[in-house]
């Protein structure tokens, strides 16, 4: 990782998409066996307001780029780089 890309303001909605991992843990084995779409996953993240990570904050978003969606993913099952 290049030193730099991931930047406290970046970490803050990595560590906010983190908080949503065990949640999203619970119902994944549920899904993967009956091949349902997680709809609760994304109720949760508009709950937390993170459906607006890469929209600008002059629009009502977090105004995030796109350098932290690599590690959203990675955050749910503790993957994601620490802070800088």
């Amino acid at each position: 990782m290049r030193a730099g890309i991931l930047t406290t303001q970046r970490a803050e909605l990595v560590a906010r998409m983190a908080a949503l991992g065990p949640r999203f843990a619970e119902r994944a084995e549920g899904h993967d066996r009956d091949a349902t779409f997680p709809t609760q996953n994304w109720a949760d993240m508009r709950d937390a307001g993170l459906l607006g990570l890469c929209i600008p904050a002059a629009d009502g978003g977090l105004g995030g780029d796109f350098g932290p969606m690599p590690w959203c993913p990675r955050s749910w099952d503790g993957t994601a780089p620490p802070p800088p």
